[in-house]
C-alpha cells in the first residue's frame, strides 16, 4: 500500500487518499483518510471523512455573481435532508461506484 501513489502515509497505520476520482467518470474527485488495523494476520482498513470536490460554477444575474460550495461530504451525497438513505446519487449508486476503489485485497 505505501507505494501506491494515491496514498499519503502519516505513520504505518493513518494516512490520507490524495484528491483523486481513481480515472472513473462517475467520480467526482474526492479525498479521505484512513486507518490500517491488524489482528493475528488480517487486516482491516478504514474510510472515513470522504470529502468529493465540485468545480465552483459562478452564476450572474444582473451583475451579481455568486460562487457554489466546491466541497461536499459523503453524507451530504448518501442522505436526504430526513436523514434518509438516498437510493442513488447522481443517478447511479455511489456506494457502488466507491466500493471497488476503496476494497483492495493484498496477499
Amino acid at each position: 500500500m505505501k507505494k501506491n501513489p494515491r496514498l499519503e502515509f502519516n505513520s504505518d497505520s493513518t494516512g490520507y487518499i490524495k484528491k483523486t476520482n481513481f480515472n472513473d467518470d462517475n467520480l467526482r474527485e474526492m479525498v479521505g483518510e484512513f486507518l490500517i488495523e491488524s489482528k493475528k494476520g488480517k487486516y482491516r482498513v478504514s474510510v472515513f471523512n470522504i470529502k468529493f470536490f465540485v468545480e465552483p460554477i459562478g452564476l450572474s444575474s444582473g451583475g451579481l455573481s455568486m460562487q457554489s460550495i466546491s466541497e461536499y461530504t459523503i453524507e451530504k451525497s448518501l442522505l436526504k435532508k430526513n436523514g434518509a438513505i438516498r437510493e442513488t446519487s447522481l443517478g447511479y449508486n455511489l456506494t457502488e461506484t466507491l466500493n471497488p476503489h476503496l476494497t483492495v485485497h493484498y496477499k
